[in-house]
């Protein structure tokens, strides 16, 4: 009876410390992002990513795979500079006929990324990151990742139907 006391008594200081560990966590919450800090970040999380400036638009592309633009989207009231949204977007330029196959396998297979074709069968993977109400290093990192797991998986897809398409897929 008294080494199931102890184990008890053991138990639940380990279910102590565990809680302790679980508990709130200080850190630092945006309420919006601006140019420099979204660059700082990115490069921070490890994204090889170089600012860009167009046609009003402002944001980041990244260099290396997984390829993809980030533009700062909806400006936020009472921050002049800082954004709301980050709009991430990636293009992948392909026969019509590979797109739509690729949008259909993928159709319930991404968690973030959103596939439109246009009428050349360029395919495009968008996707909003909402930034107002308060964003952590922590959050973006696990976005951006959530998201450029999306982008490979639609890569794969992609070289799937390719192969498929020349004939060079093992039965």
């Amino acid at each position: 009876m008294l080494g199931w006391v102890k184990n008890e008594l053991a138990q639940a200081e380990i279910m102590e410390e565990a809680n302790l560990a679980a508990g709130p966590v200080r850190t630092l919450v945006y309420p919006s992002i601006g140019h420099a800090e979204l660059g700082r970040l990115l490069q921070k999380d490890g994204y090889d990513a170089e600012a860009i400036e167009d046609d009003g638009h402002s944001g980041y592309r990244t260099l290396s795979q997984p390829r993809f633009t980030a533009w700062l989207q909806t400006p936020f009231p009472g921050r002049p500079g800082e954004f709301a949204a980050l709009f991430l977007w990636a293009a992948l330029v392909l026969p019509a006929s590979v797109s739509a196959e690729v949008i259909q396998a993928m159709r319930w297979k991404t968690m973030y990324a959103h596939l439109h074709m246009n009428p050349q069968g360029r395919l495009l993977a968008t996707h909003t990151l909402v930034v107002s109400g308060g964003i952590t290093e922590y959050y973006l990192r696990n976005q951006l990742w959530h998201w450029t797991r999306d982008l490979e998986c639609i890569r794969i897809e992609m070289r799937r139907q390719l192969r498929l398409v020349l004939g060079q897929t093992v039965h």
